[in-house]
């Protein structure tokens, strides 16, 4: 994927979000749409496509420079927003990301393996790692996740930047919620 199409549609965040969870019904999606987005099979998104199509050009996202593998990422970032939509999720929320899942009760263990993952294992954690934050109703800036689903979750050098950071984030939260004077 093209990196000026990733900052489009990571600045377009906010809007996908707002779409998603809107209250005022001339803004939100169409129930059928979103669950729609929410049961997306993020492996084969051609069932979803058009939803997935429908809701970036509502929010501004040029679709026609995209090919089929950045559809796919594209599907499975919109997935995950769509999981969190239910949640109350702020995709702009104050909490950094890293922190957000320590706030949710993501565990070390998780957390490593979702650091960890490359390729279909990366894609496999992404609607886990949303269902588990829908569920707990955590509120957290989604949009390194979504940068980091964009990129492939794969090593290139910007990957492995956000990598880092939501690590720092992280384990400064953790060290702050096991010992809150440390901090």
């Amino acid at each position: 994927m093209h990196p000026a199409d990733i900052v489009r549609i990571v600045k377009a965040v906010p809007a996908i979000a707002g779409r998603l969870g809107a209250s005022e019904p001339g803004r939100r999606m169409s129930p059928g749409e979103r669950a729609t987005l929410r049961r997306l099979d993020p492996a084969n998104p051609e069932n979803g496509i058009g939803a997935v199509c429908r809701l970036l050009l509502a929010c501004g996202v040029e679709i026609e420079r995209l090919d089929a593998p950045a559809l796919r990422r594209v599907a499975l970032a919109v997935h995950f927003q769509a999981l969190l939509s239910g949640s109350g999720a702020d995709p702009q929320a104050p909490v950094r990301a890293g922190a957000g899942l320590v706030q949710a009760g993501l565990s070390e263990g998780r957390f490593r393996r979702f650091l960890t993952a490359r390729g279909p294992a990366f894609d496999d954690q992404i609607p886990r790692l949303a269902r588990f934050l829908a569920g707990r109703g955590q509120r957290l800036d989604a949009r390194p996740l979504v940068e980091l689903i964009l990129l492939g979750g794969e090593d290139g050098s910007r990957a492995e930047d956000i990598r880092l950071i939501l690590a720092r984030d992280y384990y400064f939260a953790l060290g702050k919620e096991r010992d809150p004077q440390a901090a």
